[in-house]
């Protein structure tokens, strides 16, 4: 138990314990291409299907991100 405690205590002094929200990058979807929008979503782990027009595409990273 003692052990578990001092690895708790390491973990927050080497920020191993603090998660911190990594800040996203500011994309702009609407100037991107369709081709690019899914290369995006796959990158987000977001399978889209380039039948769809751009702003349901657009829609659907959007609400997948919120």
């Amino acid at each position: 138990m003692f052990d578990t405690i001092i690895n708790m205590i390491k973990a927050v002094f080497n920020n191993e314990g603090l998660k911190q929200e990594e800040e996203k990058p500011n994309v702009d979807l609407r100037t991107m291409t369709k081709k690019q929008l899914e290369e995006h979503g796959r990158s987000l782990g977001i399978e889209l299907d380039r039948k769809q027009n751009k702003k349901k595409l657009i829609e659907t990273l959007e609400n997948a991100s919120v």
